[in-house]
């Protein structure tokens, strides 16, 4: 098999991947790749939330509503909890 086709077979199956959700990457896949302590949840939740706040303001970006109810509620919560497991 030459290197060629194994970057054909990735690229095809990166295609057909399923894209995590905002939810998933923030608070599953992220948690899993970073080592810090649980306690740093809640200025990781607030950057993000002031970063998307930015965003939406200053660039009307589309998507930014719904990166900020995912940031919204007991999202300091969750991502603790998953910085702890």
């Amino acid at each position: 098999m030459t290197c060629c086709a194994r970057n054909s077979n990735s690229e095809a199956s990166r295609k057909h991947a399923k894209r995590p959700s905002r939810f998933e990457l923030g608070f599953v896949i992220i948690p899993r790749k970073v080592s810090i302590d649980a306690s740093a949840a809640s200025w990781i939740i607030e950057d993000n939330r002031a970063f998307y706040a930015f965003l939406k303001r200053e660039l009307g970006l589309p998507r930014a509503d719904a990166c900020l109810r995912v940031l919204g509620g007991d999202a300091v919560k969750k991502l603790a909890a998953a910085l702890s497991a």
